[in-house]
């Protein structure tokens, strides 16, 4: 019973079903915490402590069951071995190709491949050495994670050369391009360094919204800096106090609608709103105590 439930709560959490797996969690308990109470552990607890009085509430139990259960065992109890011919055919169908000479083995992880990405790389390669034909969700998505991550990085590299060229052309200077780019470049280490701190994981989908932040990140650097150079030095405060408001309303409008992909049902588009809510507000933050701070000590330092 523990097993199947447990097999159960793998596919809810693969299909994000999380009512189905939060229920599976409190009959068997969290796969990831061993240490977790669950009703099944409770029972197992309750048995060891009150033998007496758990023993007769078993024999109880085997009474009124028994009887239910003893016709189905008897059906399906046989002395004879199983042959291939004896099972049906949409089951020896899945199993075994036409002329019955291969088989379908199905492995199952001991541990949870789904967020542990390093016992699912080790799970892989163990399915390699066993054969080279290894196929199923473990294989594809250990390739998804490579493919997406490589182009996911080359996307953002590309994206930074791009957005850099482009505050070239616009500022005529690489100073102020370098000096409207920072804030972005902080945030972005504030994300991944946040995301690291409340156990978030890059995954193949949340690693997509990498290009998107850096597109939306920059707004803010680049708004501040334009309104600098227009209003000139000395006027740090009045930037802040006009420019800061409207990029602090952009930056929480763009939040919320992002944000608001967390409360969704499927576990990929809740982990890229929450990627894109923190590096957003991560951009906006640096935005506002770096880049005053840098804008305050170049002023300074021109005097």
């Amino acid at each position: 019973l523990e097993m199947n439930i447990m097999e159960i709560q793998d596919m809810a959490y693969i299909g994000g079903q999380d009512k189905v797996d939060r229920k599976c969690s409190e009959i068997v308990g969290d796969p990831d915490n061993p240490q977790s109470n669950s009703i099944i552990s409770d029972f197992i607890i309750y048995l060891e402590n009150n033998r007496p009085e758990g023993i007769k509430g078993l024999e109880e139990f085997q009474k009124y069951a028994a009887p239910y259960f003893k016709e189905s065992v008897l059906k399906i109890a046989t002395p004879k071995n199983i042959e291939l011919d004896d099972l049906p055919p949409s089951i020896l169908d899945r199993y075994a190709n036409r002329d019955r000479t291969q088989f379908l083995l199905t492995i199952f992880p001991s541990g949870n491949i789904w967020q542990d990405a390093n016992y699912l790389y080790r799970f892989t390669d163990d399915l390699d050495r066993i054969s080279e034909k290894a196929t199923g969700m473990p294989p594809i998505m250990r390739e998804l994670i490579r493919v997406i991550g490589k182009d996911g990085r080359n996307a953002a590299l590309l994206t930074i050369i791009v957005v850099f060229l482009l505050l070239w052309l616009d500022f005529g200077s690489i100073k102020y391009s370098i000096i409207a780019m920072i804030p972005l470049v902080a945030g972005f280490i504030w994300m991944v360094g946040l995301m690291k701190l409340i156990g978030m994981q890059l995954t193949i989908v949340n690693v997509m919204g990498l290009p998107m932040i850096i597109g939306i990140g920059i707004d803010y650097g680049v708004h501040i800096v334009h309104r600098w150079r227009i209003e000139g030095k000395g006027k740090v405060d009045k930037i802040f106090a006009s420019t800061g408001k409207a990029i602090l309303l952009s930056a929480i409008t763009t939040m919320l609608a992002f944000g608001s992909l967390i409360f969704s049902i499927w576990r990929g588009f809740g982990s890229l709103g929450a990627a894109m809510f923190i590096g957003v507000g991560a951009c906006f933050l640096s935005t506002v105590i770096i880049l005053s701070g840098i804008i305050g000590f170049l002023e300074r330092k021109n005097k």
